[in-house]
């Protein structure tokens, strides 16, 4: 949470390289018309809607404040997601990518680890990250922020799968330098 993913995957982007952005995808599987979204409505009623018929995001993460929502939810998400980043991953591979780079929170803790060649891992403090939770959502309080800290692999876990490890607390310069360090190490490895 709130590690400099997005930043870091930006900067990949800026190199030329594919990436792929699971948080949309996240998004995606619960659009109107795809699996996930028919599973959401049976799972937790229309109260999940908006007046368009759209997955209200807002009212699904006050439900899944609950343990046993949040698992359901997961139950229903995470494989549409990865049924959608396979695709994106085929997609771009056969368009000539041999690289290709997957931003996603949930790559360990939805053991889609396993079919990656590196595991490249950003993080930051827990401090840190709750002041950059509570800053990117002023409607989020401490107490959820640490929740949703909470309920992640530690960056001790996350670590101990890192074939590269970017800490971004430092300026961006620091992190873009961090990223163009181990993009030309990672090219003289394959």
């Amino acid at each position: 949470m709130c590690s400099g993913k997005s930043n870091i995957r930006m900067d990949l982007e800026e190199l030329g390289v594919a990436t792929i952005d699971c948080d949309k995808l996240g998004h995606r599987s619960y659009e109107i018309g795809m699996p996930a979204y028919q599973k959401i409505i049976e799972t937790f009623g229309v109260d999940v809607l908006d007046a368009n018929k759209n997955i209200d995001r807002s009212k699904l993460r006050s439900l899944i404040k609950i343990k046993e929502n949040n698992d359901k939810l997961k139950e229903i998400v995470w494989p549409e997601i990865r049924k959608l980043l396979d695709s994106e991953v085929a997609s771009l591979y056969s368009k000539g990518h041999k690289i290709i780079v997957v931003e996603a929170a949930l790559l360990l803790d939805g053991k889609w680890h396993e079919n990656m060649n590196e595991i490249w891992v950003c993080f930051v403090p827990n401090d840190e990250a709750i002041e950059r939770a509570l800053k990117r959502n002023p409607n989020l309080s401490r107490d959820e922020a640490n929740a949703l800290l909470g309920s992640q692999l530690s960056n001790k876990t996350r670590l101990s799968y890192a074939n590269v490890a970017f800490c971004s607390i430092w300026e961006r310069s620091v992190t873009k330098r961090q990223v163009l360090k181990a993009w030309n190490l990672m090219n003289k490895r394959i």
